[in-house]
């Protein structure tokens, strides 16, 4: 089960970063530098959900 919720959260990111892409014009970039916006974009993402995670635990 954790697996499939961990999967749906990749690709939920993966969906955001995807998107980011398209609003900022950049879809028709080469695959590579996708891939590495999209990895950047991914880990901004995750570091934003840690920092939350952080505030939100008691002292």
């Amino acid at each position: 089960m954790k697996d499939k919720i961990k999967y749906v959260e990749q690709q939920a990111k993966f969906r955001k970063a995807q998107t980011e892409l398209r609003e900022n014009g950049l879809e028709n970039t080469p695959t590579t530098t996708k891939r590495e916006i999209m990895r950047a974009l991914e880990k901004e993402m995750d570091d934003h959900e840690l920092m939350i995670f952080k505030r939100n635990q008691p002292e």
